[in-house]
């Protein structure tokens, strides 16, 4: 089968899916009926056609090559208002509280039918990213490979993980961060993705050395550890570094997901002074630490991998109002997790990432 055509059938079946018309309150013949008045196939198309050359897909593309069915549901003024309405669409289900916290009614929609729309769009990137991820090479600052389902059942796993499975599908949080990286100035969805990446490397070894580590707790610990950062208000942006643990957790606990939000909350290289912290908590810090951004000449936010050597003198260097107290402090919290990588070492983990990718 033919790429284009792979790309028609993945956005077919995932705009046909039953809990997808259920939220779309329409029947799958009116569905059928939606897609080819709009000329999905057509639009299927300039989605393939779109691809960069590593076979990624932008969100702007998809979405003007969409606008013949979205614009069934709604009109809008442009794509990238269709892309805001969508990620406001996301925003508001994750955070609610920001809706109207010091007069911002940035994240509201409008009606019945930019609620469809949004749907819509994020169902249809929802497929597109899934054809993305058969073809073009993995890259740790944009993937997020979550555990199978056989996996975490056959393992005993945290059953918290399958609920974040499913809710992340059907919440549509991984579009959402990938809309993000096109409409604002942060790449969050880069240092998730990559302190997942570091994460699961590392942890995946420490299981196969017998290690207890449940990789279900580390998984959703690292994709969700950074959530709380859309959910800080317009006027806490200069305390984002030191809010989005408070709203990490917030999210977590409005989704049932206790255990898992507990290890995701409390990720701050601080929490190393706690005297026991589990080995999944201990990996998540670990991974926080290693995976740091800077912005290029352009204004570009860009994901770096460091060692711990090198990540302890960046992070250093970023610290607010360092004194000789703050500094002997700091280095004590570091020394703590030179500790747990030395053991990994010694263990046999190998602490080298091998799938780095090279970004100017």
């Amino acid at each position: 089968m033919k790429k284009g055509r792979i790309v028609y059938k993945k956005i077919y079946e995932h705009l046909t899916e039953k809990w997808f018309l259920k939220q779309m309150g329409m029947s799958q013949s009116e569905m059928k009926e939606l897609l080819g008045r709009g000329n999905l196939g057509g639009a299927a198309d300039a989605i393939e056609k779109s691809a960069d050359e590593r076979g990624r897909f932008s969100v702007e593309k998809a979405a003007e090559a969409a606008e013949p069915l979205l614009a069934m549901f709604c009109s809008a003024d442009s794509t990238r208002q269709r892309m805001q309405t969508a990620y406001n669409y996301v925003l508001g289900n994750l955070f609610p509280e920001k809706l109207n916290s010091s007069g911002e009614a940035a994240c509201s929609v409008a009606d019945r039918e930019s609620i469809r729309a949004s749907l819509f769009l994020l169902q249809l990137l929802q497929a597109v990213f899934h054809c993305e991820g058969l073809t073009a090479s993995f890259d740790p600052t944009i993937d997020i490979h979550f555990l199978g389902i056989e996996e975490i059942k056959e393992k005993w796993y945290n059953r918290e993980y399958l609920r974040l499975r499913e809710l992340a599908a059907k919440n549509f949080i991984y579009e959402f961060m990938r809309i993000g990286v096109e409409l604002t100035p942060f790449n969050t969805l880069g240092h998730i993705a990559g302190v997942h990446y570091v994460a699961m490397h590392a942890a995946r070894q420490l299981e196969s050395l017998k290690v207890p580590v449940d990789l279900g707790l580390v998984s959703g610990a690292a994709a969700g550890h950074d959530i709380g950062k859309y959910g800080c208000k317009k006027s806490e942006e200069r305390r984002i570094p030191y809010l989005h643990y408070y709203y990490t957790d917030i999210c977590f606990n409005r989704f049932n997901m206790p255990m898992i939000g507990h290890i995701a909350a409390n990720h701050s290289t601080w929490d190393l002074e706690l005297e026991n912290l589990s080995v999944e908590s201990l990996l998540l810090i670990y991974a926080d630490f290693r995976v740091k951004s800077s912005r290029n000449s352009d204004g570009v936010e860009i994901v770096h991998f460091y060692t711990l050597d090198d990540a302890f003198q960046v992070i250093l260097d970023k610290l607010d109002n360092v004194d000789e107290a703050k500094e002997h402090r700091y280095r004590k919290v570091y020394n703590k997790l030179k500790d747990f990588e030395d053991y990994m070492k010694a263990l046999g983990v190998d602490t080298v990432l091998p799938q780095i990718p090279v970004k100017e």
